[in-house]
């Protein structure tokens, strides 16, 4: 996934999060967390890292809550999906199971419909499954950098 799509889908998470209206300066406290550079993290106050984990670990929270959301909206489609499929198929007694289903796709439009909607939020879910990781490896980098100097994080 390319960092331009995980920015964007990070951006869109935050639509009715808090994280998104704490300033810093002129940008988000979020915002400037999440584009801290490593050259510039070496100079930074142990003040200043400490709130970019802070906001960090409150975005990891939010990001756990979306995906469980996502898991759950995808277990509902895949279920609706199963139960739509199994009824179909049995205007198809011969064949196996896979050419039934198969047979019963090709000849209903809602099942096509309802498989897309399926995949679209296996690829939603999907998408967003690294990104708790990927924000909490950005916290224990700066967490690093804060034992590095002495300092203990707060936990």
């Amino acid at each position: 996934m390319t960092d331009l799509k995980i920015n964007d889908m990070l951006r869109k998470s935050l639509e009715g999060s808090k994280l998104d209206q704490i300033a810093f300066g002129n940008e988000t406290i979020l915002d400037w967390a999440l584009n801290l550079e490593a050259d510039h993290v070496i100079t930074l106050p142990a003040s200043e890292i400490s709130k970019a984990i802070y906001a960090l670990s409150k975005y990891v929270g939010f990001l756990q809550g979306q995906m469980n959301a996502r898991e759950f909206a995808l277990s509902e489609e895949k279920s609706y999906f199963n139960r739509k499929i199994s009824l179909a198929i049995t205007n198809y007694p011969k064949g196996t199971v896979q050419e039934r289903e198969s047979k019963a796709l090709e000849s209903s439009e809602e099942l096509r419909m309802l498989e897309d909607r399926v995949s679209q939020a296996k690829s939603d879910y999907l998408m967003c499954q690294k990104m708790p990781d990927m924000i909490i490896e950005r916290i224990n980098a700066l967490k690093k950098e804060l034992s590095r100097r002495g300092v203990k994080p707060n936990e």
